[in-house]
């Protein structure tokens, strides 16, 4: 049977966002407890960031989440923090200064209000980078 490409498995829309990101290990792991970053991509299902180190896939992290004002919804920055669980950890190779390894954390427990804010979030910057 010939290869084609995978459906996709995603159930929410993502969307590029650079926004300031915190993953703290819930788990004894080696290496760095806490870890600073800058999301790629988001949705209410996960994050997709870049870090320097590498964090095991199925690490339980808490992750903290900027999300900033937008429109007539959010007046100032909202701190989102909710639990997560790494799902990819791959070594980019690219040897950039703001990340050697692209990590995917799906989100678990998100509150509603937080996964409303994060909908309407996604909804806002697709509307705006459509109407560029």
């Amino acid at each position: 049977m010939a290869r084609g490409r995978e459906k996709e498995r995603r159930k929410s829309k993502r969307i590029t966002a650079r926004l300031a990101l915190q993953i703290e290990k819930k788990e004894p792991v080696e290496g760095e407890d806490v870890l600073i970053a800058e999301s790629i991509n988001m949705s209410t299902g996960g994050v997709y960031c870049r870090l320097r180190v590498p964090v095991p896939v199925l690490t339980k992290v808490v992750m903290t989440l900027l999300i900033p004002a937008f429109g007539k919804v959010l007046k100032k920055t909202h701190v989102l923090k909710c639990e997560g669980i790494v799902v990819r950890c791959s070594e980019t190779g690219s040897g950039e200064k703001n990340g050697d390894y692209e990590v995917a954390c799906s989100i678990m427990n998100l509150k509603k209000g937080d996964k409303e804010l994060i909908d309407k979030y996604v909804t806002w910057k697709s509307m705006r980078s459509f109407l560029r």
